[in-house]
């Protein structure tokens, strides 16, 4: 690969070759893992878009540089974990608004499990969801 690669390629992480908005972050069919909208999830680092065991995406107030790792806590009712994320993009969506594409890394299989755990417990069905949202629409 040449030297003009996504900060997360160098890094050997999830790079690619466009991110939200067309940026140079990653090639979205590289996606490992599928990501799931998540309800009662909280983080500490901001609002929980979407989530897997491998990343998440935030809206947060301030954005994060790429490729600028940091300890985040994720939370439901019954469990808590902490865990080491990186940003492989950002984009700035409004004033005190940024979307942020999180790779989680250096991850034990303890932690693995756990994320793994919240993604099942936690994952909205949004077939349903939308089903039930145009029930009451027609109601």
């Amino acid at each position: 690969m040449s030297n003009e690669q996504a900060p997360a390629e160098q890094a050997g992480g999830l790079g690619g070759t466009a991110g939200p908005g067309g940026g140079a972050a990653r090639s979205w069919d590289a996606r490992r893992v599928s990501r799931k909208r998540v309800a009662a999830l909280k983080c500490d680092a901001g609002s929980i878009v979407d989530f897997s065991a491998r990343g998440m995406r935030l809206t947060c107030r301030r954005g994060w540089k790429v490729a600028a790792s940091r300890d985040v806590a994720i939370a439901s009712a019954e469990a808590s974990i902490s865990v080491r994320a990186k940003c492989v993009w950002t984009r700035r969506e409004g004033l005190m608004k940024h979307l942020v594409g999180l790779a989680f890394e250096g991850m034990s299989a303890e932690q693995t499990r756990a994320l793994e755990k919240f993604v099942a417990d936690h994952a909205v069905n949004l077939d349903l969801d939308v089903g039930r949202a145009l029930e009451r629409e027609a109601a």
